[in-house]
């Protein structure tokens, strides 16, 4: 007999969101690397651009934690590890935000964004099929 797996609404939900949001950031830092060097050069002077930069993985992050804090031997572990990251790299920019805003500028390469945005994207789609095609 195989096994039936339950996978929650909320787990459904996020995938989706996630799927939506990283989908559409990655394949854009991916197509758009000239854009995103011109944004890195620029982030060391604009310092509220480095806090932003850390407020919105942090409400995110801290979100997709705080109602998916589990995981589990299935797919759903992508979201949560996804919700672990983002807070872990909010922590970095708020706590060490000119070391994050040099690393950025050095790492920001144009091959760097097309693999970061493209791996980004791909996650996305991936949880997009999760969330609304095969959620099992």
């Amino acid at each position: 007999m195989e096994a039936v797996t339950t996978v929650s609404i909320i787990s459904i939900n996020l995938a989706r969101f996630l799927g939506f949001f990283m989908s559409i950031i990655g394949f854009g830092i991916a197509f758009n690397s000239n854009h995103m060097l011109k944004i890195t050069s620029e982030i060391p002077e604009i310092h509220g651009m480095q806090l932003t930069s850390a407020m919105f993985p942090a409400l995110i992050g801290s979100g997709i934690v705080a109602v998916h804090g589990q995981c589990t031997a299935n797919w759903t572990c992508v979201v949560t590890v996804i919700g672990w990251l983002m807070v872990l790299g909010a922590f970095y920019r708020a706590w060490l935000p000119a070391h994050w805003a040099g690393t950025t500028r050095k790492c920001g390469t144009k091959l760097a964004f097309h693999i970061g945005g493209t791996i980004g994207g791909l996650i996305g789609l991936y949880l997009l099929y999760k969330g609304w095609i095969n959620p099992s």
